[in-house]
């Protein structure tokens, strides 16, 4: 049997949905203070336990969220389990 691998196609569909979240911070012409990582830009962003453009697609379903930082603080971190208030 042979291995299935992504094809293209799906790579670049996970890629796109991915950047679409970026491109809102230029909807709301706000694009000099966020949609992109960069120093001096605000950052909210989640760290996953796996590379979601290269698993096959059902994988992603199991992917868990290891920390999520927002406004440049952490407020999940998996290791501790704790969240943090805001």
């Amino acid at each position: 049997m042979r291995k299935q691998v992504p094809g293209l196609c799906d790579v670049l569909r996970r890629r796109g949905e991915v950047v679409i979240y970026g491109r809102a911070a230029g909807a709301a012409f706000q694009e000099k203070e966020k949609g992109t990582l960069a120093p001096g830009k605000l950052a909210d962003l989640t760290v996953l336990s796996a590379d979601i453009m290269k698993i096959p697609e059902p994988e992603i379903l199991q992917t868990r969220c290891t920390m999520t930082i927002i406004g440049g603080e952490i407020v999940f971190e998996e290791k501790s389990g704790k969240t943090a208030t805001r």
